[in-house]
């Protein structure tokens, strides 16, 4: 299956949403390695799901770079990207040799997309924000973003909307969050089914 744009599982902690992705031709597949967030993955289990997956690019995900947790990932699957909240840690980011991701919380009272995604050292950069905050009304702002930068969208993906934000903000790429298991190896897809049939190219 061939989509129209990128399109990234952020936070993937199951097989379900991994294999899955991979079959639906979702370009690549985020691992949280923070062990305090909730949707961390063990290593032993991100080894696993590596080896069953084959031609999509994996993520790692931190809120702080660990060096130390990074290693130990790297020697049961092979990363493409870094993605980091905090870059206060960018020096050593910078050694990993991997593209980052710059995951940025868009919250209108007290920054514009402009001034975060300027001041942002990263090439890549992932927008997300509440869900009160209507994307619809910053396409101008966002189209003008992705010409300056590789903008991942995280926020605001709904189907009445997908083929103007493809269209008009033109992203590098899109981003889904990824979800508990109904249980193991046992999920519904339906909503992400309705996304990403719409990406699907036409033959």
């Amino acid at each position: 299956m061939s989509l129209k744009t990128t399109v990234k599982f952020n936070a993937v902690n199951n097989l379900s949403d991994a294999r899955y992705g991979a079959g639906m031709g979702v370009s690549l597949l985020g691992f949280c390695l923070d062990k305090d967030q909730p949707k961390s993955i063990e290593l032993t289990k991100l080894g696993a799901i590596a080896n069953w997956v084959a031609g999509v690019q994996i993520v790692f995900e931190f809120e702080t770079f660990d060096a130390d947790v990074f290693e130990q990932a790297r020697q049961v699957a092979v990363p493409q990207f870094v993605q980091i909240v905090d870059i206060e840690s960018w020096d050593l980011l910078e050694k990993t040799a991997l593209p980052i991701i710059h995951k940025i919380k868009f919250e209108p009272e007290a920054n514009t997309l402009t001034e975060l995604v300027t001041n942002s050292p990263a090439s890549y950069v992932l927008l997300e924000a509440n869900t009160d905050v209507d994307l619809m009304e910053y396409l101008e702002e966002l189209t003008l973003l992705s010409t300056t930068k590789k903008i991942c969208l995280s926020w605001g993906i709904e189907k009445k909307n997908i083929t103007a934000i493809l269209d008009q903000i033109a992203p590098w790429a899109i981003a889904i969050e990824g979800g508990e298991e109904d249980r193991p190896g046992i999920k519904s897809f339906d909503e992400m089914d309705e996304i990403l049939a719409l990406l699907e190219e036409e033959n």
